[in-house]
């Protein structure tokens, strides 16, 4: 039986995360067992006795906004636990030296990354880390209740409300000159489009976001959406470029990225090439939106010209683009070529990224005896899984109440970022608020 933990805070979760964390016990042969981290680890854990640990990338999350070392005190239980351990990581571009420290201490010898190879031992340097495999595995994949349930039946691009859409983050000046592409690209589209006149609907105002299953209606109801790569051109392994972003655009939230740049990290921006393609271009791909995206490699998956438009990174293709995105037949023509190709095809789904997953782990312990599960501990730790507040009640309360004043705050129309961390730092002594 395989340990996946995982962190998350007692609320609704991000549908893409919860499909990734979930597709564990959807699409096995394996036994799978799931605990939340956010609650602590209970001593039960030991006495389960399970054959291999997995750590989700959402355990690491925590991580980007603060290193976690003052944590691994409070998962000292894992040390005892003498099982080949892996890890699933994301956003590998903040505080990846403590994650290093992290996989050296807790004896996790196998990462799944989405690193280019090229950039394994930068990031994780085995004589730091550890790390003996290394294997890159993509941000998201498909899953095919979603492509029976949101791809069979898609309405015409003629029929579709929108012409364009798309919603953004105005990310952080740390993840360099990259990070800025997603929220000028709501900018730059909407003052294209006076020329153009498209039914448009972008925005990177954070109270114009959309979740959940709204946001699939939305992309459906669409003929295009534009985009970019998700990642970094810039690596920050102890934080301190982003603590001096932080600084400066607290004392002048004005900043243009070049004064920024100019104080905090000079010309190491572009030195770090950690793109990848997101959920959401498998999303468009299953809706049969057509994609309009900043150029880039998107892990060889989505191709220019046939998966989706290119625009240029200095934009200068523009107009291009803009007579591209009017010619209905031809985009709805790009969008089915993507259904087929991508969809359809089968290859990037997630039955086969689980089953590549753990038959890698399950390589790596064939040679050990595998443990007899404790049922009777197993059972516990079930019931426990499922009321934590019966394990964990302070850490519990605390949780729930950070939440509940965040929902409070969220519809009174306050700035979310800002008093959201505030909360998290009072009640918590941490934040994950990214």
């Amino acid at each position: 039986m395989i340990l996946i933990l995982y962190h998350q805070k007692p609320r609704s979760q991000r549908e893409a995360i919860s499909k990734h964390l979930l597709s564990f016990a959807k699409n096995s042969d394996f036994k799978i067992e799931y605990w939340n981290v956010a609650f602590g680890l209970p001593p039960l854990l030991a006495e389960c006795k399970f054959s291999s640990i997995l750590f989700h990338f959402t355990f690491f999350l925590p991580n980007i906004n603060k290193k976690f070392d003052d944590q691994f005190s409070k998962w000292k239980i894992l040390k005892d636990i003498h099982v080949p351990k892996a890890a699933l990581v994301q956003d590998e571009y903040i505080n990846t030296s403590s994650i290093c420290r992290f996989f050296r201490e807790f004896e996790v010898e196998t990462v799944f990354t989405c690193l280019p190879p090229e950039l394994y031992q930068t990031v994780y340097p085995s004589e730091y880390s550890g790390l003996k495999h290394y294997y890159t595995v993509l941000t998201g994949y498909i899953d095919n209740d979603f492509v029976s349930e949101y791809g069979k039946n898609p309405v015409e691009h003629g029929k579709r409300k929108f012409d364009v859409v798309y919603r953004a983050r105005k990310m952080p000046y740390n993840l360099g000159v990259f990070g800025t592409y997603k929220w000028k690209l709501t900018e730059i589209f909407e003052k294209k489009n006076e020329e153009f006149n498209l039914k448009l609907d972008v925005s990177n105002d954070p109270n114009s976001f959309i979740f959940g299953l709204d946001w699939y209606k939305f992309i459906g109801n669409s003929r295009i959406i534009i985009g970019s790569e998700g990642g970094s051109s810039l690596h920050d392994p102890e934080g301190t470029i982003r603590a001096c972003c932080d600084k400066l655009m607290l004392s002048n939230p004005n900043l243009s990225f070049d004064e920024v740049k100019s104080a905090c990290f000079g010309d190491e921006d572009g030195k770090f090439p950690y793109y990848a393609i997101s959920p959401r271009h498998f999303e468009a791909a299953v809706l049969r939106t057509c994609q309009v995206l900043i150029e880039g490699n998107y892990n060889g998956v989505l191709k220019p010209n046939e998966n989706y438009i290119p625009i240029r990174k200095d934009f200068s293709n523009l107009d291009d683009v803009f007579s591209k995105m009017k010619d209905v037949p031809y985009c709805e023509a790009m969008a089915e070529r993507t259904f087929d190709s991508i969809v359809k095809s089968g290859n990037y789904t997630y039955d086969k990224f689980v089953r590549f997953v753990l038959s890698t782990m399950n390589e790596q312990t064939k040679d050990r005896n595998k443990p007899e599960v404790n049922k009777g501990a197993l059972l516990r730790l079930k019931f426990l899984s499922r009321h934590p507040y019966v394990y964990s009640p302070l850490n519990y309360l605390k949780l729930v109440g950070a939440e509940m004043i965040k929902r409070i705050i969220w519809k009174t129309g306050c700035d979310k970022k800002t008093w959201f961390k505030k909360i998290e730092f009072f009640i918590l002594g941490r934040n994950a608020v990214r």
